[in-house]
């Protein structure tokens, strides 16, 4: 396992080993806030830069990280307080890096075998996280301004549709597996289990065969019904199988 430390100290890397819990290693990070990534092949490992306006990206063999390329977003000297790259995804064919840049409520197409940003797509205000359908035709972003949920097309960026939710939507997590609904009741394909970090809350998205998105459910994490805001739920994880 491998985790950004993107906290108060200098930026970093833990490799973790998760059968005996102990950090193997260490590797330091120019900058870093949300963003961490595995290249396919399981070699490569590739971090959102923050204020660095970068991606960065390590070898990875036996549990060690070595730095290797930088791919520069902003140049240095061009650089403002508005230039800040979060969280990247790989496309599921492995081919593009997508990362966000938040400041200026964009995604940006980085080709990992170049280096460069071949393309820009917008977002809702500040995308948070960005999560691809695994059929990579379309891909999804949590819009933190906007409390919203974003579906987008993946070969031209164009937005499909979007679903409102809470304040400051964080995390999204896919479950496949279609519903049985009753008569009158929406179908859906898949859901989206999205966490909003300004509410007690998790929001269920249903999306359907056709790729609209709807809410369905909306879960409370408080420990009592009535319970102020200040869950903040703000990660999620789920095993791969379907329920």
């Amino acid at each position: 396992m491998v985790v950004l430390n993107g906290g108060y100290n200098p930026p970093s890397i833990s490799v973790l080993d998760t059968a005996s819990a102990r950090e193997l290693s260490r590797v330091p990070v120019s900058d870093g806030w949300l963003g961490l990534a595995f290249s396919p092949k399981g070699d490569r490992v590739y971090v959102g830069g923050g204020s660095r306006a970068s991606v960065f990206e390590f070898t990875f063999s036996a549990g060690d990280l070595k730095p290797a390329r930088t791919f520069v977003v902003v140049p240095e000297d061009k650089r403002t307080n508005r230039d800040f790259i979060g969280d990247l995804a790989f496309t599921p064919d492995g081919r593009l890096i997508y990362a966000a840049d938040l400041f200026h409520d964009s995604l940006v197409v980085i080709n990992p075998q170049s280096g460069m940003v071949i393309e820009r797509i917008k977002t809702g205000r500040r995308p948070y996280r960005i999560l691809f359908h695994p059929d990579g035709k379309t891909f999804f972003v949590t819009s933190w301004t906007d409390g919203s949920l974003g579906h987008y097309q993946t070969d031209n960026g164009s937005l499909i549709t979007s679903v409102r939710l809470g304040l400051h939507p964080t995390d999204i997590v896919w479950r496949a597996g279609k519903n049985e609904p009753a008569e009158g009741e929406p179908a859906w394909a898949a859901r989206l289990f999205v966490s909003a970090a300004n509410t007690n809350s998790v929001y269920t998205v249903g999306v359907s065969e056709s790729n609209e998105l709807r809410l369905v459910e909306t879960i409370n994490m408080a420990m009592t019904p009535r319970q102020p805001v200040g869950i903040t739920p703000s990660a999620l994880a789920s095993p791969n199988s379907a329920f």
